[in-house]
């Protein structure tokens, strides 16, 4: 389940982890890296290349800087699972664009057994509750995180901590908002 609005469980510490997938494309996108991190502490609690068997757009790599050079030795997306998995169980799952990132997941994790555990979990969409509360149409996570990339091959964390600097900007708005 998606949620499109932001609700005070994602102020309660421990509840909450920020997920970030970098994927071989745009469209039909699949996991090439899945980063997990603590909202609260920033740690990282899972951190993955994926294989991905389908073909790496140069756009994607021009994001990211990764190539399928770079899964060479990376697990198959059923080995990750459920190590990935038991990180975002029963967790509020902030991602940017959680309709990107939910569709990217099912796609990779395409069993029916892995798509129906996922289902079952809650995330945020941090893009439209942005979008929601300061009126506008749309916005890209480097214009409101204020985060360089490295162009290092860590992307998916970069945009674990790029998100979690949202989240923290869209608590302290909703600690001070009028009620």
């Amino acid at each position: 389940m998606i949620s499109y609005i932001f609700d005070d469980s994602l102020k309660e510490s421990g509840t909450s982890v920020i997920l970030h997938v970098e994927t071989n494309d745009l469209h039909n996108p699949k996991c090439i890296q899945i980063t997990v991190i603590s909202a609260d502490t920033k740690q990282i609690l899972f951190d993955s290349l994926v294989q991905c068997k389908d073909y790496i757009s140069p756009f994607a790599t021009q994001i990211h800087n990764l190539s399928k050079d770079d899964l060479t030795n990376a697990p198959d997306p059923s080995e990750i699972f459920n190590e990935f998995f038991s990180v975002i169980e029963n967790k509020n799952i902030v991602c940017f664009n959680a309709d990107f990132t939910t569709e990217a997941l099912y796609n990779t994790f395409n069993s029916f057994e892995m798509i129906s555990k996922l289902h079952q979990e809650r995330f945020y969409c941090l893009m439209y509750i942005y979008c929601d509360i300061h009126r506008r149409k749309s916005v890209k996570l480097s214009d409101i995180s204020h985060e360089e990339t490295t162009g290092e091959k860590d992307v998916a964390f970069q945009g674990c901590i790029a998100v979690s600097h949202v989240l923290d900007q869209l608590i302290i708005n909703q600690m001070f908002a009028p009620k």
